[in-house]
């Protein structure tokens, strides 16, 4: 197993699914995302706590989301997620482009 600390929060599919008014929003169109079946569509977390940035583990390429998934899945306590095809995801955005995940964060330990 890898020794590096990989975290990865979750967006809900139905929040991904649709979009409220008052908040600004990327959308994604057709990409392969690394999923969990219940806890939604995932982020890599990066940075320090006060400085966390959300990173989409998506690609429009399917054997490349997989390829994502196998580097993932060797991390203990992944092996649940999976690579669905998602036509449209709404990932909420600040002014700058940040995406904005809610702080429902999930590490196996």
């Amino acid at each position: 197993m890898p020794t590096s600390e990989l975290e990865i929060a979750y967006l809900d599919f139905e929040e991904a699914a649709r979009p409220t008014h008052r908040r600004l929003y990327t959308l994604h169109v057709g990409d392969w995302w690394v999923c969990h079946p219940e806890k939604g569509i995932a982020f890599s977390v990066m940075g320090p706590k006060l400085r966390r940035s959300y990173h989409p583990v998506c690609n429009p390429v399917e054997d490349i989301a997989k390829a994502v998934l196998a580097t993932i899945t060797k991390h203990e306590g992944y092996d649940e997620l999976e690579v669905r095809k998602i036509e449209r995801a709404f990932i909420p955005v600040d002014f700058e482009g940040n995406y904005l995940v809610p702080q429902r964060k999930t590490n196996p330990s």
